[in-house]
């Protein structure tokens, strides 16, 4: 099992409020792994990419039910990335 850390930007002062609702998105999408504050205005979320032998043969991007749990959480406003596509940190 491969893993992927991105940003989202939340509104500064949202922070630990976006927090508490992915952790508790995280218990009805199991591909939510982690979320923790990262820098004033944005959280830091730890998601499952895939295994191993998927992520060799394919870009790394947020699965598209995982990206779409996460924009519906109360307080995400985006995903940071290049528009269409979410960029992982790591």
């Amino acid at each position: 099992m491969t893993t992927a850390t991105y940003a989202i930007y939340t509104g500064e002062g949202r922070e630990k409020t976006v927090v508490q609702n992915l952790k508790k998105a995280a218990r009805k999408c199991k591909d939510i792994l982690s979320a923790a504050f990262l820098y004033p205005g944005y959280v830091r979320v730890e998601v499952v990419a895939g295994n191993d032998s998927e992520i060799k043969s394919a870009k790394l991007d947020m699965p598209k039910g995982t990206r779409a749990i996460i924009e519906m959480v109360p307080g995400v406003i985006k995903i940071v990335g290049n528009g269409r596509e979410a960029v992982p940190l790591d």
